[in-house]
């Protein structure tokens, strides 16, 4: 079963500049994914005056939620404010984005692999390896940490990622990720604790 939503290649727009309002890493720069799960987008390739106009010449009406024509969120006025500045500096905005979006799209699925088979690499049943950790590229790394974290049930923030980091880098130390869980790196494994391990 799959459910299809009509949100537009202007909608992904105005996701990734809201990304970058509120400040993101590549991945926000993707906009929306065509397809997540059992939900599928048949027209994200498709700019919201494309499918306007495509009605207009079939005769066929639509609807407009009529909170869409109010600026008072953050999306509404990157819709009417942002997004016409920007378009005024260059018409093509949309289909420029469309091609960036699709190379950042490929460029944050080459990261995701690296990082997937990095965080394979240093499993034990002791921990993560932090002498395999270590090599890696500051970006693949910070995804592995991000879906080892993911995979224990915590979520984070950029702030907390970057503890988790140093902690590779310095190999020892502990820090607080959620709800009294820990990451912890000694003995050359980083390990996540409810509470942080005694010293020794």
């Amino acid at each position: 079963l799959k459910i299809a939503l009509a949100h537009t290649l202007s909608d992904s727009l105005e996701t990734a500049l809201l990304n970058i309002a509120r400040g993101t890493g590549l991945k926000g720069l993707c906009g929306i994914p065509p397809v997540r799960d059992e939900i599928i987008r048949p027209l994200i390739t498709c700019t919201r005056g494309e499918i306007e106009s495509h009605l207009a010449q079939r005769g066929l009406g639509y609807v407009v939620d009529s909170t869409n024509l109010e600026d008072g969120c953050g999306r509404n006025r990157i819709r009417h404010q942002a997004v016409p500045a920007l378009i005024s500096l260059n018409p093509s905005l949309e289909s420029v984005f469309a091609r960036e979006a699709k190379s950042f799209s490929e460029d944050e699925d080459c990261l995701c692999g690296l990082a997937e088979a990095g965080l394979s690499g240093a499993k034990e049943l002791s921990g993560l390896r932090i002498d395999r950790l270590r090599p890696l590229h500051r970006a693949v790394l910070l995804r592995a940490l991000r879906a080892w974290l993911l995979e224990a049930g915590l979520s984070y923030d950029a702030k907390r990622l970057e503890l988790v980091l140093n902690l590779v880098k310095s190999g020892s130390g502990s820090v607080e990720i959620e709800g009294g869980r820990f990451a912890s790196a000694r003995g050359g494994y980083l390990t996540l604790h409810q509470a942080p391990p005694d010293k020794g």
